[in-house]
């Protein structure tokens, strides 16, 4: 795969006045095309070809690794930025082109199998369920297409993947979207299904091959839970549908350099709750016995070292200690104490695009 930087690189050379044979050449480089044979290719060519992705009334052949497409150029070229520029090649060679039964040729590198997927939701991606957040894809699915959509600068498949992601690794405070693991397969409605904690890893890498310097905003949440990850997945290389996926040194560094962050916001978090043992706000000795013991379970539990500061915090408030089930905090003081709590969570929220360096990062929204 090439990153969509090298695709830019290649449209953009395209674009300039060039002979037909540097063109080829280039395309070559790129890996997206592959030389034509000589001659016309025989009656039998093109074998293996795809059940639904040969049609009769295409116009330009598709020669993948292991498999072929009949397509339509005019498809093709309105979706696609490098198909364009492919097609405009072809056309512009004129006679030099490789033909077949009047079609235009595109040999590509890419596996036939991988394209297939891409182009079955260029063609209908309702029923594929691309576009349809009631089917949940698995995240080596949809890495797999936008690594490709990406290849061949289809943008409108690139922008879905990205918002599909960005429900799991919301850019707007989520409280309910934010606790430890919670973009984990297993949570109802949610677009994209991750099975294991650690390819949390691969969502950051696609992130970065989004747009390396100016990520997608959904890679600040991605690297916020990534500080909670056992540290040898932060050196690991992950196996990853077949393959393997790393995070990059200077991603892997930041997670280190701002755990310590993490665990001082997790003191300011608490703090509302702490601050009340000192200073009661209320008469109440019931209520302050009761968080009395809201905080012992914090350090029986170590709460207070932890990497999560976004973490459902006030739900410690709703449930009575099973130790003194008598104990409960009146309703004003948990009401004040849970808006207190969720104050200091979202300003540690709209800090994570500084904290991580995602100049992407919405800023916050003064009231």
């Amino acid at each position: 795969m090439v990153r969509r930087s090298q695709a830019q690189a290649n449209v953009a050379e395209a674009d300039t006045p060039s002979s037909g044979k540097r063109r080829k050449v280039e395309q070559q480089k790129e890996g997206i095309a592959r030389p034509s044979q000589d001659g016309q290719p025989a009656a039998d060519t093109f074998q293996p070809r795809h059940d639904h992705l040969w049609f009769s009334d295409g116009n330009v052949v598709v020669a993948a690794k292991g498999m072929n497409f009949k397509m339509h150029a005019g498809i093709l070229s309105w979706n696609s930025g490098v198909f364009k520029v492919l097609l405009d090649g072809a056309q512009a060679d004129g006679g030099g082109a490789e033909t077949w039964e009047g079609c235009r040729v595109l040999r590509v590198e890419d596996d036939g199998t991988s394209l297939a997927e891409l182009f079955m939701v260029l063609y209908d991606g309702g029923r594929s369920g691309f576009f349809d957040w009631k089917k949940s894809i698995e995240l080596f699915h949809l890495r797999e297409i936008t690594l490709l959509a990406l290849r061949y600068k289809i943008q409108h498949i690139v922008d879905e993947a990205v918002a599909r992601l960005e429900h799991l690794f919301p850019t707007t405070f989520t409280p309910d979207r934010l606790g430890v693991n919670s973009f984990i397969e297993g949570i109802e409605d949610f677009p994209v299904s991750i099975v294991d904690v650690e390819h949390l890893v691969a969502v950051i890498d696609l992130a970065r091959r989004i747009d390396s310097e100016n990520p997608p905003a959904f890679i600040a949440t991605a690297l916020y839970h990534c500080v909670n990850l056992n540290v040898r997945y932060l050196f690991d290389v992950i196996p990853f549908d077949g393959g393997a996926v790393a995070l990059s040194p200077a991603d892997r560094d930041l997670c280190l350099a701002k755990a310590d962050s993490m665990l001082l916001y997790g003191y300011v978090v608490r703090q509302p709750v702490t601050g009340a043992l000192e200073k009661p706000l209320c008469p109440n000795k019931t209520c302050h016995a009761a968080l009395q013991s809201v905080v012992c379970k914090w350090i029986r539990t170590k709460a207070f070292m932890d990497y999560c500061p976004l973490a459902a915090v006030s739900v410690d408030l709703e449930q009575p200690s099973p130790d003194h089930p008598d104990r409960k905090i009146c309703k004003g003081c948990k009401t004040g104490l849970q808006d207190a709590i969720e104050q200091q969570q979202r300003q540690v929220f709209e800090g994570l695009g500084k904290l991580f360096k995602i100049s992407t990062w919405p800023a916050p929204i003064q009231a």
